[in-house]
């Protein structure tokens, strides 16, 4: 699978959902402290149990908090995945016909930290 994109909402500085494309060859080019690190970091914790930095409510970003908004959102969106996949021994089938690709033909999987938490985890489908 190809990472298509990657949004972040209520994380750190990010309190609006922003999204980042990714193509062959991305670059994060910006000033100090402008939000880099996160958008690596939202990435590391997105994909792996054991993110270098694990996500904790320091991470809540603070105007949200202040709104009341305490869910940090951190959503992939992927592309070129296998065309089958088999779900048992004898059973092929695709994220198509299982009906879990958007309607651009994607997979998108949204992670949710209530409370910079544990998360809840959603496929975004057509």
């Amino acid at each position: 699978m190809k990472l298509y994109s990657l949004s972040i909402k209520n994380f750190r500085g990010y309190k609006e959902e922003t999204t980042v494309k990714f193509d062959d060859l991305t670059a994060i080019v910006g000033k100090n402290d402008i939000g880099k690190s996160s958008l690596l970091e939202a990435l590391d914790i997105f994909c792996n149990s054991k993110p270098v930095h694990p996500i904790d409510k320091s991470d809540l970003n603070v105007d949200a908090v202040a709104a009341g908004e305490t869910d940090i959102e951190i959503t992939a969106e992927f592309t070129d995945f296998p065309v089958s996949l088999v779900i048992d021994a004898t059973n092929r089938t695709s994220l198509a016909d299982e009906f879990l690709l958007t309607s651009e033909g994607r997979l998108k999987v949204k992670k949710v930290y209530p409370n910079a938490g544990k998360e809840k985890v959603y496929i975004i489908a057509n």
